[in-house]
């Protein structure tokens, strides 16, 4: 069973590992013979991630992820009038032209809702889809560049936020916390979880 959308989808794709944002240099570490490589898989797995995270927040958002099944361009669903600044700010980071960066980025969107779908087995069950994706942000968050701006682009600024990179048992507890008051979990699925 999937309980880490972004290492699955990463695994499932054969894209490089990808590195956690040191929260002090907003960078990840390298230390790879294929940099260029790395920074594209780092770029588009977190932000397609963050962008799905995000569109299932709303009811029309979810019903696209819970039904939509012969969708080509999903960067232009999930990013819309800001599609052309993601793609530019990825190929920028990654190095990679905008048209080798937007097909990566359908990749990844496809190969995570097929995933989210199977996870929740949707169907008449839309909150479990949206409860799944909602669960994954602390998942995502730490390996989303901030270099990106998606945050900004999705019009959340807690997604750039480098706090939520931060990890240990304080930064843990401040994670869980967040997830209760949001609504994103319960209190049960919270109690759950160790330290």
């Amino acid at each position: 069973m999937v309980t880490d959308l972004l290492k699955s989808v990463q695994t499932n794709l054969g894209y490089p590992e990808l590195k956690k944002i040191d929260p002090n240099t907003a960078q990840p570490v390298e230390n790879s013979s294929k940099p260029d490589e790395d920074r594209l898989s780092q770029a588009v797995v977190s932000a397609v991630l963050a962008g799905i995270y995000k569109l299932a927040k709303n009811d029309e958002g979810i019903e696209k992820i819970a039904s939509e099944t012969s969708v080509s361009n999903w960067v232009e669903i999930i990013f819309g009038a800001n599609k052309p600044e993601v793609l530019k700010n990825i190929s920028g980071y990654s190095y990679y032209n905008p048209d080798a960066v937007e097909d990566k980025m359908n990749e990844v969107a496809t190969e995570a809702i097929k995933l989210s779908r199977e996870v929740t087995n949707t169907g008449e069950n839309m909150d479990g889809l949206r409860n799944f994706l909602a669960s994954q942000r602390n998942n995502i968050l730490p390996y989303l560049p901030p270099a990106l701006h998606i945050g900004s682009m999705l019009e959340d600024t807690t997604i750039d936020d480098t706090t939520a990179k931060m990890e240990g048992p304080v930064s843990t507890l401040m994670h869980k916390l967040e997830n209760v008051f949001s609504g994103h979990e319960t209190r049960e699925e919270a109690d759950r979880k160790h330290f």
